[in-house]
């Protein structure tokens, strides 16, 4: 009994399988496995790798040409937070810079408008505005750990710092001012983060802006 059931399992198996090669379905063969990582190396210059870039960070160049602040760009051991045009100018997305700080209307001041050029805004804000998204010292994955830190920026004002920080997992993401209290700030995961350029301590690519921290939050209030 016993040999007549293991006959009839043997028929069934290979008709089974003779089945699914009929039908396309072959049994997939073994595969080696291979590990591969992205290369964080650009191989070029901060700026140099924006403008290899245009099709997302043609606001943010525009937006360095308008303050004149090539220099910024060019210093060494800094990390940069690169914004893209989806976080800056694109009207589409209610997080941008543009659709959040509207203008005056030139033809009815009494109204407001969004931005449409950066020549909208005051130098000054934006020279700010830019500055806070560049951070004094290098501040990546080998220096980050799951305890929060505050790094300064080139902004000015006692609460122009950033904040950084790595999940407590395997995964170890990245985050920049994310779940503060007494705020409303969204957790920042960078887009594409950890990048590094020839002048660069780090080079996070950011889909959002990232607003400065409170007092309160700092400890200073």
């Amino acid at each position: 009994m016993k040999d007549t059931i293991k006959i009839v399992l043997t028929i069934l198996c290979s008709i089974l399988m003779t089945g699914c090669s009929l039908f396309g379905y072959d049994l997939q063969e073994d595969y080696e496995y291979k590990n591969s990582s992205i290369d964080p190396q650009t191989n070029k210059t901060v700026l140099e790798y924006m403008n290899s870039r245009k099709d997302i960070f043609s606001s943010m160049l525009k937006a360095i040409e308008y303050t004149g602040l090539d220099t910024l760009y060019n210093k060494e051991n800094n990390t940069y937070l690169l914004l893209t045009n989806y976080a800056l100018t694109d009207l589409t997305n209610k997080n941008s810079y543009f659709y959040i700080n509207k203008v005056p209307n030139p033809i009815d001041a009494t109204k407001m408008i969004y931005g449409s050029k950066w020549s909208d805004y005051d130098t000054t804000i934006i020279r700010e505005f830019l500055k806070y998204h560049v951070v004094k010292g290098t501040y990546n994955y080998a220096q980050l750990t799951a305890t929060r830190v505050w790094a300064p920026t080139y902004a000015s004002g006692d609460t122009c710092k950033m904040s950084f920080v790595l999940t407590n997992d395997r995964y170890a993401y990245l985050y920049i001012q994310n779940n503060l209290s007494n705020t409303a700030f969204e957790s920042l995961k960078p887009r594409t983060p950890g990048l590094e350029c020839l002048n660069s301590g780090a080079v996070h690519v950011m889909d959002k802006f990232v607003n400065p921290p409170t007092k309160f939050q700092l400890g200073l209030k």
